[in-house]
């Protein structure tokens, strides 16, 4: 059942402006269009075609890190890097994040890392940052961890440079044409300003953020409306205004542990299924038009794999 309702945000300052190009891909309803899973029951990176049956033959790229570090994918998201192309970011609950370069082959495994590093405290997010280096969420620590470089097209220089406080850190996105990070925890999402360059970044608050009644946890761009973000929390999913920082409910549902819309203005979520042993997973991918399923899956989170947006 979906129901609109307004939950207001606190916003401190000016409104933030919100300009900028807005790119795209293929409609997530196009034949053509990509969906990328973060399966956790062969701990895989896993990307099938929306016009295709979800299954293991039909896997059109896959990332297998092993365990250890990697166990339990939690986050993946594709972005574009100097020098390198269009890259995959990808998170895991194991206590790792990292970022693995696309070379183009079928299937990739640690080899194709650029970087990685071992933030702990259960990771759920990984965001880069243009020129300033990269954000993880640690969930259970409660906290971001900004990895920074030396040299800002050269990811293997990336180092620890500062830990930001957000109790229940469980998203992270940067807008290009806000030029801020959106964080999101416990009841809120805040907005950080990225200050300094290479070595010395940092994040400070801006000040303005947005509260909701639940356990933040997705975060991700409306690809068809600048200025729009879409979050989820324990109890739904809202559209987030980011002038008037206000969220708007746009589908109730407990777990809901991804939530995208595409450039047309179909969206694509994932809920939990209480899958033994990974409770919070599902084996099916929601869209406005159809399910599609992967037999015997364990998904965490659906990604479109579009590297362009705001």
């Amino acid at each position: 059942m979906k129901r609109r309702t307004v939950l207001r945000g606190a916003a401190v300052g000016a409104a933030l402006a919100t300009t900028g190009l807005m790119a795209g891909t293929a409609s997530a309803n196009s034949p053509h269009a990509s969906v990328c899973v973060t399966e956790q029951r062969t701990n895989r990176l896993l990307t099938f075609r929306r016009d295709t049956e979800w299954t293991e033959e039909n896997v059109v790229w896959s990332w297998n890190p092993g365990v250890g570090g990697w166990y339990n994918l939690s986050d993946v998201r594709f972005r574009r890097a100097t020098g390198f192309g269009r890259v995959a970011l990808a998170a895991a609950s194991g206590g790792n994040a990292g970022i693995i370069r696309l070379t183009g082959n079928r299937e990739h495994d640690l080899d194709d890392l650029l970087w990685y590093g071992e933030p702990g405290g259960n990771p759920h997010a990984i965001e880069r940052v243009p020129g300033s280096g990269v954000v993880v969420t640690a969930s259970s620590h409660g906290h971001l961890d900004v990895y920074a470089p030396s040299r800002p097209s050269h990811p293997d220089t990336l180092r620890h440079v500062q830990t930001v406080e957000l109790p229940g850190a469980h998203g992270v996105l940067w807008s290009p044409s806000l030029r801020v990070l959106w964080g999101i925890g416990d009841e809120v999402l805040k907005a950080y300003e990225v200050t300094g360059n290479g070595r010395d970044s940092r994040l400070v608050e801006t000040g303005a953020q947005v509260t909701f009644p639940g356990l933040g946890h997705d975060l991700q761009p409306d690809y068809g409306h600048k200025g729009r973000l879409l979050i989820t929390d324990t109890y739904a999913a809202y559209e987030v205004d980011t002038r008037s920082l206000t969220a708007t409910v746009i589908l109730e549902g407990r777990l809901i542990k991804s939530y995208v819309r595409d450039k047309w203005g179909e969206a694509m979520w994932l809920q939990a299924e209480d899958l033994p042993p990974r409770r919070w997973s599902s084996d099916v991918v929601h869209f406005d038009t159809e399910d599609k399923l992967h037999p015997e899956g364990q998904i965490y989170k659906a990604r479109l794999l579009n590297p362009e947006f705001d």
